[in-house]
């Protein structure tokens, strides 16, 4: 398209229709001087008549119309003279090569289309055909200078060629060009890189000038030699097909040599009969390193105990930032003379963080960083005493001033408390760390106000009551009592409740409304309350009636629809209703009016918004799944819906669509070989996910779609069953496990009554631990009726069915600490301890542990059976211990309690066999009846 003068391309907007129908745009380019302007579109033109249209340019758009022919084939080309001549195993001349091409109406190079696929060819001697690749191949007995004259005809396009050439000598690489190095990512080459990931892009001819398509002829007749084969180096055949960005192009590999060293390497290509040579240089950079490395104060205060991020910076040798974990974790040394520090993945940013666990001990530490290039960074760090409930800081949420006769409302979920340093401490923490919340009034008479309800919070959903009896003013005093019941000593809040006589309150008001739906008992909010200074101020019931139009009726702070049945919606799906407030004031009667909306509509979708799972956290709408949660059928549980009166509303039917996955590094990924059933209800993950993946999952249902970022972090650890003692009283299940973080089984609460069966196992799930050097605790008492557990009763740990053994016991706190680099699978082994009942605790690195609810699995066998040991086949292939001391035996019916329900035996959908039984008279093997398996379950 050319105009007459320079345009501004920024503004130009270009449509292309055949006839009535659009046509999309795949690219348009504009020449320097703006004055031609090149539109692609993403096919072929055929014959028809097309529009264009430029806006953005002028007042009026620019409507130009062209008419195409279709693309047909215009001219066919054989290139040269003579045939290359190809010979069989006796040396013998059965056939020659020679190029071809085929150009369309415009001049185009059509050779390797379809549109030049069916050319005929006739040799005057032999056969001849096209490999559709410009290369026409004849195939019968020649002779060397024979000529051969052959014809091609494209019947389509009545296109005719006709060529007399010459049987010549075997074809042989005569010309290399050595064109570019070439990465598909276009990654500059360094020591670090993979080096098969680069080509020396070439194009070859053999001595009649036709181009060389073949990697075997290729090898067949150059040598590739490189100058510094430590820098660089290459494979016996080095070369490539399918190289370029359009995998069009032969190339020469590249190899990384052992032990290489940046530098300049010259590449030599040989021809071994014509001794023609080319080079090529190949420099390979230094690969970019952490040659500097600044640790900085954290800007937190750090408590015993806790995990602190410490800020750093780190550049490379080049001067440029490092922040990605795989360039710092491993080659940055760090050390800590207390506590912990390490690299963690960020996932979500991508990025590298570090963290100091701190020791349980206060006092000063220091952390060491030291760069591959012997740089130090060193900082000191304060550890304070560990967190401690302090103050409670404030109490918000509720109206501080009563007319006579009124209430207010102190819930626990309004009140912040702060540890000593300050920090606010999450209210579900402070409850679980055994604080409580003692709510009373400074002066206990009730004269003023009175208290009422739950006065001690131990939970974020309690409240209390207060109501104001006479004028005056009164204090309330918020105090922390710790775990034993003690009062911590100045963590006070006081706050003032007024109360004022109904003459001090003139002005009165209704809050907002919401629509409420036709529906007998439907209700929504009404709140009718006074303004003193523009502050609210609770009224007395009794100080105010509410009447309302159409059915409505209030009670305790609410609008209620009773019967929605008479009401007329023959005009209109919606009907204001009015709601009148009489307030008995000092100054006489006022009266409030408030429209409220009632609405004949079904419930139905409005929104749908996504919130955090027990395991599955989100935050500014990111979801970060741990590896063995997500899937769509875990992720699915972020979404809740929301119908148009804003209630709960649960998805009907919604589909799952994945999208924009990418690996830890940013690279796409293929989602079809990552999803199967794509935007459907059945959706569902079955590819190899790892941690640091990401992807996008959209939901859809009723026309509304909610999208989400999903972030893959490390797998989330679990007890795999639990340990087989006749009764635990717990059966706790391990959160996220923190890196390098200590786990422990106490074993202090043991009742000496029964005895431990023997072989008892319980398989603990570390998978997350991180591989260097961890320390595992077993125990802080090992301690059984005051002897030494290890001594009474044989503990032994298997990790990876390796027989890591006890490299150290103290009896006097029982501890055992074993040091191993492990993945998974911990198996405790007890043999003949003397229990029946223990308590197993996990510190699973500040997560809370998860109490499994217990079941009761009944089994009937074809005979009465001699119970010893034994175990459950689950599922075909897992197999699952279970303990006897507890059961109850009704001739050949088994009923054994306390099978946890988060187990591997309580989650079975089938039990396939019961191994290890056998018949009390015959001592034969006893097998359960026809698989008749009940399992009733917490589940």
């Amino acid at each position: 398209m050319t105009f007459n003068q320079a345009v501004d391309p920024e503004k130009a907007n270009f449509a292309v229709k055949r006839g009535a129908a659009s046509v999309n745009v795949a690219d348009i380019t504009f020449k320097e001087d703006n004055k031609t302007a090149v539109v692609e579109l993403p096919t072929k033109f055929v014959k028809a008549d097309y529009t264009v249209t430029i806006s953005g340019l002028t007042e009026e758009a620019i409507v130009k119309e062209l008419s195409t022919e279709a693309e047909t084939v215009a001219t066919i080309e054989v290139l040269g003279d003579t045939a290359a001549a190809t010979y069989n195993g006796d040396n013998e001349i059965d056939g020659a090569t020679i190029a071809y091409q085929v150009l369309n109406q415009y001049g185009e190079n059509v050779t390797d289309e379809s549109l030049a696929s069916s050319i005929t060819w006739t040799p005057s001697a032999g056969e001849a055909d096209d490999n559709n690749r410009g290369q026409l191949i004849f195939e019968g007995s020649y002779r060397l200078d024979q000529n051969v004259t052959v014809t091609g005809v494209d019947q389509a396009s009545g296109t005719v060629v006709t060529k007399a050439i010459k049987i010549g000598s075997a074809s042989v690489v005569d010309t290399v060009n050595l064109n570019s190095l070439y990465n598909v990512d276009g990654k500059e080459l360094n020591t670090e890189s993979d080096f098969t990931e680069f080509d020396i892009l070439l194009d070859a001819k053999d001595q009649y000038g036709n181009k060389i398509t073949s990697t075997g002829k290729l090898f067949e007749d150059l040598i590739v030699t490189s100058s510094n084969p430590s820098v660089v180096s290459f494979e016996a055949n080095p070369f490539v097909d399918n190289a370029g960005e359009d995998g069009d192009q032969l190339g020469i590999q590249l190899k990384k040599p052992a032990n290489n060293m940046h530098g300049k390497a010259t590449v030599r290509v040989i021809s071994k009969s014509t001794g023609k040579t080319v080079t090529f240089e190949v420099e390979v950079a230094e690969a970019a390193k952490v040659d500097s490395f600044t640790i900085n104060q954290p800007t937190k205060v750090v408590g015993a105990g806790e995990t602190v991020e410490i800020p750093f910076e780190a550049f490379d040798q080049y001067g440029d930032a490092i922040t990605k974990y795989n360039a710092l974790n491993g080659v940055v040394s760090l050390s800590a003379t207390g506590g912990h520090v390490a690299f963690k993945n960020d996932y979500v940013n991508r990025k590298a963080v570090l963290e100091f666990r701190a020791p349980a001990t206060e006092g000063n530490y220091v952390i060491t960083a030291v760069t591959p290039t012997g740089k130090l960074s060193q900082i000191t760090v304060k550890v304070e005493d560990s967190r401690e409930a302090a103050v409670v800081a404030k109490a918000s949420s509720m109206a501080t001033t009563l007319v006579e006769g009124g209430t207010t409302t102190l819930r626990a979920r309004d009140i912040t408390v702060q540890d000593q340093h300050g920090r606010d401490y999450k209210l579900a923490d402070f409850f679980a760390d055994g604080y409580s919340l003692n709510v009373e009034v400074k002066d206990d008479s009730v004269d003023v106000v009175e208290l009422s309800g739950t006065t001690t919070f131990t939970a974020s959903n309690q409240t209390a009551t207060i109501t104001a009896n006479g004028k005056g003013t009164k204090r309330f005093v918020v105090s922390i009592i710790d775990a034993n019941g003690d009062l911590v000593e100045s963590s006070e809040l006081e706050f003032p409740v007024r109360v004022v006589e109904k003459s001090a309150v003139s002005e009165f008001a209704i809050g907002d409304v919401k629509e409420i739906q036709a529906v007998n008992g439907a209700e929504v909010s009404f709140d009718v309350h006074g303004l003193l200074s523009g502050s609210k101020v609770g009224l007395p019931s009794d100080m105010f009636a509410v009447t309302a139009t159409h059915g409505l009726r209030y009670a305790d702070g609410k609008l209620i629809l009773d019967d929605a049945s008479g009401l007329d919606f023959d005009t209109s799906d919606k009907i204001e209703a009015t709601v009148t407030v009489q307030v008995d004031s000092a100054e006489g009667l006022v009266t409030l009016t408030k429209k409220v909306t009632i609405v004949d509509e079904a419930s139905k979708l409005a929104t749908i918004d996504v919130d955090s799972t027990d395991y599955i956290e989100v935050a500014n709408g990111v979801a970060t799944a741990p590896l063995n949660y997500a899937s769509i059928a875990n992720l699915k549980n972020v979404f809740e819906g929301e119908d148009q009166f804003g209630n709960d509303y649960a998805l009907v039917n919604p589909t799952f669509f994945v999208s924009n996955i990418k690996d830890e590094n940013g690279v796409a990924k293929t989602t079809s070989a990552f999803v199967t059933n794509n935007g459907r209800t059945n959706a569902a993950i079955t590819g190899a996910l790892q941690p640091g993946y990401t992807f996008t999952l959209a939901v859809t249902t009723e026309g509304i779609t909610k999208t989400i970022q999903v972030v893959v972090d490390r797998a989330a650890s679990h007890v795999d069953a639990q340990l087989s003692a006749a009764e635990w009283t717990t059966n706790p299940v391990l959160g996220q496990l923190a890196e390098a973080s200590t786990a422990t089984l106490d074993f202090s609460d043991v009742d000496q009554a029964g005895q431990l069966a023997e072989a008892s196992t319980a398989t603990l799930d570390f998978s997350d631990v991180d591989q260097a050097g961890d320390t595992v605790t077993i125990g802080d008492t090992v301690l059984v009726n005051g002897v030494d557990f290890t001594t009474a009763a044989t503990l032994a740990l298997e990790i990876n069915d390796a027989d890591l053994g006890v490299t150290a016991v103290d009896n006097e706190d029982g501890t055992i600490t074993l040091s191993a680099a492990f993945e998974s699978g911990i198996e405790v082994v007890l043999n003949d301890g003397d229990a029946s009942e223990a308590t197993i605790a996990i510190d699973n690195g500040g997560q809370p542990a998860i109490i499994a609810e217990n079941g009761t699995l009944v089994i009937t066998f074809s005979n009465a059976v001699n119970f010893s040991d034994f175990d459950l086949e689950v599922d075909g292939g897992a197999t699952v211990s279970i303990a006897l001391d507890d059961v109850e035996v009704d001739g050949n019916t088994v009923t054994i309690s306390e099978i946890a329900a988060d187990s591997d035996l309580g989650s079975a959908t089938d039990i396939t066999n019961v191994l290890n039984l056998t018949d009390l008279a015959t001592g034969e093997e006893v097998t359960v009846v026809d698989g008749n398996v009940t399992i009733t379950t917490a589940e």
